[in-house]
Protein backbone atom coordinates (compact mmCIF):
# COMPACT_ATOMS: atom_id res chain seq x y z
CA UNK A 1 0.00 0.00 0.00
CA UNK A 2 2.69 2.61 0.73
CA UNK A 3 3.94 1.85 -2.47
CA UNK A 4 1.46 2.33 -4.74
CA UNK A 5 0.38 5.58 -2.27
CA UNK A 6 3.72 6.80 -2.73
CA UNK A 7 4.04 5.86 -6.43
CA UNK A 8 0.66 7.79 -7.22
CA UNK A 9 1.44 10.41 -5.57
CA UNK A 10 4.92 11.34 -6.94
CA UNK A 11 3.34 10.73 -10.28
CA UNK A 12 0.80 13.30 -9.78
CA UNK A 13 3.30 15.41 -8.69
CA UNK A 14 5.05 15.15 -11.72
CA UNK A 15 2.19 15.72 -14.20
CA UNK A 16 1.15 18.94 -12.05
CA UNK A 17 5.34 20.25 -12.69
CA UNK A 18 4.77 19.28 -16.75
CA UNK A 19 1.86 20.62 -17.05
CA UNK A 20 2.92 23.97 -15.06
CA UNK A 21 6.50 24.26 -16.77
CA UNK A 22 4.53 23.65 -20.47
CA UNK A 23 1.96 26.83 -19.21
CA UNK A 24 -0.99 24.81 -19.62
CA UNK A 25 -2.33 24.59 -16.33
CA UNK A 26 -1.48 27.16 -13.12
CA UNK A 27 -2.22 25.43 -10.04
CA UNK A 28 -2.90 28.24 -8.24
CA UNK A 29 -6.15 26.76 -7.19
CA UNK A 30 -4.60 23.94 -6.01
CA UNK A 31 -2.46 25.10 -3.26
CA UNK A 32 -4.99 28.35 -2.26
CA UNK A 33 -7.48 25.14 -1.52
CA UNK A 34 -8.69 24.92 2.05
CA UNK A 35 -7.97 20.83 2.61
CA UNK A 36 -9.78 19.98 6.34
CA UNK A 37 -13.41 19.15 4.27
CA UNK A 38 -11.50 16.63 2.02
CA UNK A 39 -8.89 14.77 4.75
CA UNK A 40 -11.56 12.36 6.26
CA UNK A 41 -13.11 11.08 2.05
CA UNK A 42 -9.46 10.87 0.58
CA UNK A 43 -8.01 8.68 3.69
CA UNK A 44 -11.44 6.34 3.47
CA UNK A 45 -10.61 6.17 -0.59
CA UNK A 46 -7.03 5.54 0.21
CA UNK A 47 -7.87 2.87 2.35
CA UNK A 48 -10.79 1.09 0.23
CA UNK A 49 -7.77 0.92 -2.53
CA UNK A 50 -5.17 -0.05 -0.05
CA UNK A 51 -7.29 -3.74 0.77
CA UNK A 52 -8.26 -4.03 -3.21
CA UNK A 53 -4.88 -3.89 -4.32
CA UNK A 54 -3.80 -5.94 -0.72
CA UNK A 55 -6.45 -8.87 -1.81
CA UNK A 56 -5.54 -8.94 -5.34
CA UNK A 57 -1.44 -9.09 -4.43
CA UNK A 58 -1.90 -11.96 -1.94
CA UNK A 59 -4.45 -13.85 -3.90
CA UNK A 60 -2.69 -13.53 -7.22
CA UNK A 61 0.54 -12.78 -7.85
CA UNK A 62 2.23 -14.18 -4.85
CA UNK A 63 2.11 -17.84 -6.49
CA UNK A 64 2.57 -18.94 -10.11
CA UNK A 65 0.32 -20.77 -11.82
CA UNK A 66 1.83 -24.61 -12.36
CA UNK A 67 0.97 -24.79 -16.49
CA UNK A 68 1.44 -28.29 -18.69
CA UNK A 69 3.93 -28.61 -20.74
CA UNK A 70 1.59 -29.81 -23.68
CA UNK A 71 -0.33 -26.03 -23.80
CA UNK A 72 2.80 -24.27 -24.75
CA UNK A 73 4.79 -26.91 -26.44
CA UNK A 74 4.08 -28.16 -30.20
CA UNK A 75 5.01 -31.47 -31.69
CA UNK A 76 8.49 -30.46 -32.59
CA UNK A 77 9.16 -30.12 -28.64
CA UNK A 78 9.63 -25.91 -28.99
CA UNK A 79 7.61 -23.96 -26.43
CA UNK A 80 6.15 -20.92 -26.67
CA UNK A 81 5.46 -19.12 -23.62
CA UNK A 82 3.50 -15.59 -22.88
CA UNK A 83 3.96 -14.36 -19.48
CA UNK A 84 1.89 -10.88 -19.22
CA UNK A 85 1.22 -9.68 -15.60
CA UNK A 86 1.07 -13.41 -14.68
CA UNK A 87 3.25 -15.80 -13.93
CA UNK A 88 3.65 -19.63 -15.35
CA UNK A 89 5.42 -22.46 -14.06
CA UNK A 90 6.42 -25.26 -16.54
CA UNK A 91 7.82 -28.33 -15.29
CA UNK A 92 8.93 -31.22 -18.36
CA UNK A 93 9.32 -34.78 -16.90
CA UNK A 94 11.03 -36.35 -19.85
CA UNK A 95 9.36 -34.66 -22.81
CA UNK A 96 12.22 -33.73 -26.03
CA UNK A 97 12.56 -30.06 -25.71
CA UNK A 98 14.18 -28.57 -29.04
CA UNK A 99 14.15 -24.76 -27.95
CA UNK A 100 11.62 -21.97 -26.58
CA UNK A 101 10.41 -18.21 -27.24
CA UNK A 102 9.61 -16.45 -23.63
CA UNK A 103 7.98 -13.37 -23.55
CA UNK A 104 7.83 -11.89 -20.04
CA UNK A 105 5.92 -8.39 -19.83
CA UNK A 106 5.23 -7.52 -16.28
CA UNK A 107 5.54 -11.02 -15.28
CA UNK A 108 7.66 -14.25 -14.55
CA UNK A 109 8.12 -17.73 -16.01
CA UNK A 110 9.41 -20.40 -14.36
CA UNK A 111 10.93 -22.96 -17.04
CA UNK A 112 12.48 -26.45 -14.98
CA UNK A 113 14.51 -28.38 -18.08
CA UNK A 114 17.14 -30.33 -15.55
CA UNK A 115 14.14 -33.73 -16.53
CA UNK A 116 13.97 -32.79 -20.43
CA UNK A 117 15.29 -34.51 -23.46
CA UNK A 118 18.01 -32.14 -25.16
CA UNK A 119 18.87 -31.93 -28.69
CA UNK A 120 22.52 -31.65 -29.25
CA UNK A 121 22.13 -28.23 -30.50
CA UNK A 122 18.64 -25.77 -28.46
CA UNK A 123 18.26 -22.44 -28.20
CA UNK A 124 15.84 -20.23 -25.80
CA UNK A 125 15.04 -16.81 -26.67
CA UNK A 126 14.10 -14.08 -24.37
CA UNK A 127 12.34 -10.70 -24.27
CA UNK A 128 11.55 -9.90 -20.38
CA UNK A 129 10.15 -6.69 -20.19
CA UNK A 130 9.67 -5.64 -16.38
CA UNK A 131 9.89 -9.31 -15.86
CA UNK A 132 12.09 -12.21 -15.36
CA UNK A 133 12.83 -15.71 -16.49
CA UNK A 134 14.01 -18.47 -14.49
CA UNK A 135 15.42 -21.33 -16.30
CA UNK A 136 16.60 -24.58 -14.49
CA UNK A 137 19.45 -26.34 -16.54
CA UNK A 138 20.94 -30.12 -16.55
CA UNK A 139 24.74 -30.10 -14.96
CA UNK A 140 25.96 -32.09 -17.91
CA UNK A 141 24.31 -29.05 -21.04
CA UNK A 142 26.61 -26.48 -21.67
CA UNK A 143 25.22 -22.92 -21.75
CA UNK A 144 25.97 -20.19 -24.03
CA UNK A 145 24.29 -16.46 -23.17
CA UNK A 146 24.02 -13.77 -25.10
CA UNK A 147 22.36 -11.08 -24.19
CA UNK A 148 21.82 -7.34 -24.25
CA UNK A 149 20.16 -5.70 -21.21
CA UNK A 150 19.25 -2.17 -20.27
CA UNK A 151 18.57 -2.01 -16.39
CA UNK A 152 17.83 -5.35 -16.10
CA UNK A 153 20.67 -8.63 -16.65
CA UNK A 154 21.40 -12.39 -16.78
CA UNK A 155 22.58 -14.25 -14.00
CA UNK A 156 24.27 -17.88 -14.68
CA UNK A 157 24.44 -20.26 -11.56
CA UNK A 158 25.67 -22.98 -14.13
CA UNK A 159 29.70 -23.25 -14.23
CA UNK A 160 30.98 -21.83 -17.20
CA UNK A 161 32.13 -24.95 -19.25
CA UNK A 162 30.86 -28.29 -19.07
CA UNK A 163 33.64 -30.39 -20.58
CA UNK A 164 32.17 -33.76 -21.27
CA UNK A 165 29.01 -32.31 -22.71
CA UNK A 166 27.79 -32.53 -26.82
CA UNK A 167 24.67 -30.98 -26.44
CA UNK A 168 24.51 -27.04 -26.33
CA UNK A 169 21.59 -24.74 -24.91
CA UNK A 170 21.95 -20.91 -26.66
CA UNK A 171 20.11 -18.42 -24.59
CA UNK A 172 19.64 -14.93 -26.62
CA UNK A 173 18.24 -12.64 -23.46
CA UNK A 174 17.02 -9.42 -24.46
CA UNK A 175 16.24 -7.61 -20.62
CA UNK A 176 14.47 -4.17 -20.24
CA UNK A 177 14.07 -3.29 -16.50
CA UNK A 178 14.13 -7.17 -16.25
CA UNK A 179 16.13 -10.20 -15.68
CA UNK A 180 17.07 -14.15 -16.28
CA UNK A 181 18.40 -16.26 -13.87
CA UNK A 182 20.13 -19.66 -14.65
CA UNK A 183 20.00 -21.85 -12.57
CA UNK A 184 20.83 -25.90 -11.74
Amino acid sequence: MKRVFFGLLVLAIGVMMLLRAMGIESFDWFFNMEWKPYIWPIAVILIGIGTIFHKARHKHCDHMRVKDSSDAMDEKGFMKIEATLSGHKYNLKGEDFSGAKINAFLGGVSLDLRNANFADESEIKIDAFMGGAEIFVPQDIQVKIYSSCICGGVKNDKPATVTDSSKTLHIHAECLFGGVDIKR
